[in-house]
């Protein structure tokens, strides 16, 4: 009977221990190995690697003029830059259009698609949008609605926006982007907008003393709640249009905004393309040898439009046929790890590359606006006015290059 008792007592404190909950380290999603060399014991899991370089490609503006949305097939818009597209994490275009099935196809002063149209973007290639311009609101509540619901469904094709808001608010909206082991914290914002109504319901911040410090405030707090390895801001920038110089107080107020943490500001609005800058910034003021690398688009112009026809082949420099030309700008990133026993442990941000390949609207025979790479091979294939008219514009934009700056 002793024995019997015995087994009994054993028995039940293995059951006992079984039911206890031992704390365990959790793995992180995504991770593969575990690092137990910490002296406390801890089994500490590393996050997957990420891959590099991450590629990213910016564009301009895809703008819906009459010429653009009368097309039967949207997709030969894309049709030329949609391998070139395909080849990257990610690709940024600024949608300058609201989107609302219910009503019609509108071109300037107030635009509006339907879902077809930005659509054939997302099947070309293009998979982060800003949606936050001084056109966002040209249908109202129901234009900003119908943008929001579309992106919404777009997400379950890998496809990304900010700008816009589903109540009214005045929180900078964001979007938290997880690709190839990378965090890019993505948000767009527009300092001009053409109409006053509905502005709680997008990302709005005008070029004034108390806009900038309410957006500078909000981009240090959207950091402080989400880590990244990339800050990418969209903006909507108040310059005049058609206007290629870039002012001192914007470049400032750009550099500010670096200093706050922001990583690469990607500008659009003024239709045609200006230079970009790549900013070698230093990263505390105790160490002078630990710069991280930042880019400023200054504006990108229109990746597609009607803007510039009839073409002005008398003055190919006219500041407004920089409207149909403009660039994808491939840029490939990378982080460099801190020395062993730096006491700043976070990477720094290494720009690998940056290449503009130069695009055109292109009339093609059958009258549909499609962007087409604008090089020899296409100035080949015109008549003698339209290759003479091409050539200049191509030599026009190959002058547009980037600037180097030291911080």
């Amino acid at each position: 009977m002793v024995k019997n008792l015995y087994r009994i007592c054993i028995l039940c404190g293995i059951l006992l221990l079984s039911c206890v909950s031992v704390p365990r380290t959790p793995l992180k999603k995504g991770s593969e190995t575990a690092d137990m060399s910490q002296s406390t014991g801890n089994i500490r899991f590393k996050e997957p690697p990420k891959q590099e370089p991450l590629r990213l490609c910016f564009a301009g503006d895809i703008m819906a003029h009459n010429v653009n949305f009368r097309m039967k097939d949207y997709s030969l818009i894309y049709r030329d830059i949609s391998p070139f597209l395909t080849g990257f994490d990610l690709a940024f275009a600024n949608l300058e259009t609201p989107i609302c099935n219910e009503l019609p196809y509108q071109t300037f002063p107030n635009f509006n698609i339907h879902a077809e149209y930005a659509q054939a973007a997302i099947d070309a290639g293009f998979n982060v949008f800003s949606l936050a311009n001084n056109h966002t609101n040209d249908q109202g509540k129901a234009g900003i609605r119908g943008s929001a619901d579309f992106f919404d469904a777009a997400r379950s094709q890998g496809v990304y926006s900010a700008g816009l808001k589903k109540q009214g608010s005045d929180v900078l909206t964001y979007e938290l982007i997880e690709v190839q082991g990378w965090k890019i914290l993505f948000a767009a914002i527009t300092e001009i907008v053409n109409s006053n109504s509905h502005g709680d319901l997008f990302d709005f911040y005008p070029f004034t003393s108390k806009g900038k410090l309410k957006l500078k405030n909000e981009l240090i707090r959207l950091q402080r709640e989400n880590p990244c390895d990339v800050f990418i801001l969209s903006i909507h920038s108040a310059d005049p249009e058609y206007v290629l110089e870039v002012t001192k107080e914007r470049r400032e107020y750009f550099y500010s905004l670096l200093d706050l943490g922001v990583d690469i500001i990607w500008a659009n609005h003024s239709h045609v393309t200006k230079p970009w800058e790549r900013v070698s910034c230093k990263q505390t003021e105790e160490n002078e040898s630990r710069k991280t690398d930042k880019l400023i688009m200054y504006g990108m112009g229109n990746t597609i439009s009607g803007q510039n026809i009839p073409l002005n082949f008398e003055n190919p420099a006219h500041p407004y046929e920089y409207t149909g030309t403009s660039i994808l700008l491939q840029v490939d990133l990378k982080l460099q790890n801190p020395a062993e026993g730096d006491s700043e442990k976070r990477p720094l941000l290494k720009i690998a590359d940056i290449q503009p390949k130069i695009i055109v609207t292109h009339v093609d025979k059958g009258y549909n606006f499609v962007i087409r790479c604008l090089d020899e091979k296409l100035i080949a294939q015109q008549d003698k006015k339209l290759a003479a008219y091409y050539k200049k514009r191509l030599e026009l934009m190959q002058n547009i290059r980037e600037i180097t700056t030291c911080r």
